[in-house]
C-alpha cells in the first residue's frame, strides 16, 4: 500500500478546564490520536472533539502519514462486490467501503387542484427513477474515490477521485 501524507485541517483553539485545546472535527480525531495528539474530551453527539496538540505546534494545518490501497486493489475490490450485486458497508485496509447495487426507485403523489367552480380535481402520480451501482472507499477527511455504473451493470464503471486532502497529488490515478 502506497504511503502517502494527508492534510488536516484544525477548527480553533479553545481553553478547556484550564488546558489549552484544539477544536478537531470527529472524523479527523483518529488520524490525530495515531500521531499522538491525546483526546480530552469528545463533545456528546457533537461533530467535534477537543484534543491537545503537541507543545510547538502552531497553525492550523497538520500533516499525518497514512497508507491507501494500491489502486488495482481497489479495483478488484469494487468488481468483486459488483459481481455479487448484494449491498456491502465494511472496511478494506482499515478505510470504509460501501457498495449499493443498481436499483429502481417508484415515486408516488398526489396533487389536489382547485378549479373555477370550487370542484377538487385530485389525480395520481407515478415516476420510476432508476439510480446506478455504486462503490465507495476512503475517507472524506482524507482521501475517497467512487465508482459508479450509470451506463449499467454490464459496462465499465466511471470513477471519481477525490484527493484534495493528500500532499501527493496523482497518487489516485485512474489511468
Amino acid at each position: 500500500m502506497p504511503m502517502v501524507h494527508m492534510q488536516l485541517n484544525t477548527h480553533y483553539r479553545v481553553r478547556w478546564q484550564g488546558q489549552n485545546l484544539v477544536l478537531i472535527g470527529r472524523s479527523d480525531s483518529p488520524w490525530l490520536e495515531k500521531i499522538g495528539w491525546p483526546l480530552v474530551h469528545r463533545a456528546g453527539k457533537g461533530v467535534y472533539d477537543y484534543m491537545r496538540p503537541p507543545a510547538g505546534h502552531r497553525g492550523r494545518v497538520v500533516v499525518v502519514p497514512c497508507e491507501i490501497p494500491a489502486m488495482d486493489e481497489i479495483r478488484t475490490l469494487a468488481n468483486q462486490l459488483h459481481d455479487a450485486r448484494v449491498p456491502h458497508e465494511g472496511e478494506f485496509r482499515g478505510w470504509p467501503v460501501r457498495y449499493t447495487p443498481r436499483r429502481t426507485v417508484t415515486m408516488r403523489w398526489r396533487t389536489t387542484h382547485t378549479g373555477m367552480a370550487d370542484v377538487e380535481e385530485t389525480s395520481a402520480h407515478e415516476t420510476e427513477d432508476t439510480e446506478p451501482a455504486e462503490f465507495w472507499i476512503g475517507s472524506g477527511a482524507a482521501w475517497s474515490m467512487r465508482a459508479t455504473w450509470e451506463d449499467g451493470n454490464d459496462q465499465p464503471p466511471r470513477w471519481t477521485v477525490d484527493d484534495d486532502h493528500l500532499v501527493e497529488k496523482g497518487v489516485l490515478s485512474l489511468v
